[in-house]
């Protein structure tokens, strides 16, 4: 498989998300060197805030890419967006250094995913774990609603917009284990707050949100 990967590679160089430009060695985030401004991994004391983690800012070439990815839609950018994310500590073990029973990608609801025609938060998520030869762990949560998108509201309303947006149809495969929650980007962390919240509330022993980026 990855000597596959490796010819795949050779016949389709990368190309810059943000802007095409065929790049001329391989880099993470895979963004030529104009589109890479501001785009540098958060420094360790920013990179976690109120719990929730963030691997970049919400910024320059990878802000781009996220938009097109997610409204374009160019689904073909999921995979370097989630090979931007691999990199991250908290992809590879939990705040403690121990192992992830599971990995979550943060659901969208079916309504959502049937317009934009694909779920971009699982696809980055299976992009980022698939570096690391794993899968996200499908089923374990889901959105019960469609409420209105948080890029809409004021930050004073964004908790209580997704609060109860999210459970857990089969508690028993979440109690007792340790899971992490994957977004694509965070804001003021309130749609992430809730999901973990309810992965927490059906007996989670440790649950911790991650984001590609935090605006």
């Amino acid at each position: 498989m990855r000597a596959f990967s490796g010819v795949f590679a050779w016949l389709l160089p990368a190309v810059c998300m943000g802007c095409g430009v065929l790049l001329r060695g391989p880099c993470t985030p895979e963004l030529c060197s104009r589109c890479a401004i501001g785009c540098a991994p958060w420094p360790g004391e920013l990179r976690v805030k109120d719990g929730v983690a963030a691997r970049y800012p919400y910024d320059g070439g990878l802000r781009a890419a996220l938009l097109r990815c997610k409204f374009g839609p160019d689904p073909a950018l999921a995979g370097p967006l989630g090979r931007a994310l691999a990199d991250d500590p908290w992809l590879h073990a939990a705040p403690d250094g121990s192992p992830w029973d599971g990995v979550i990608a943060l659901p969208t609801h079916r309504r959502r995913r049937l317009a934009r025609g694909f779920d971009h938060a699982r696809a980055i998520t299976e992009h980022a774990l698939a570096v690391l030869e794993q899968r996200p762990t499908r089923g374990v949560l889901v959105r019960v609603r469609c409420d209105r998108p948080q890029s809409e509201l004021p930050a004073a309303l964004r908790l209580a917009n997704v609060r109860g947006a999210f459970a857990v149809p089969e508690p028993a495969r979440v109690k007792g284990r340790r899971w992490l929650v994957v977004d694509d980007v965070t804001t003021t962390g309130a749609t992430l707050a809730a999901a973990t919240a309810a992965v927490r509330a059906a007996g989670a022993t440790l649950v911790a949100g991650l984001a590609l980026m935090r605006a």
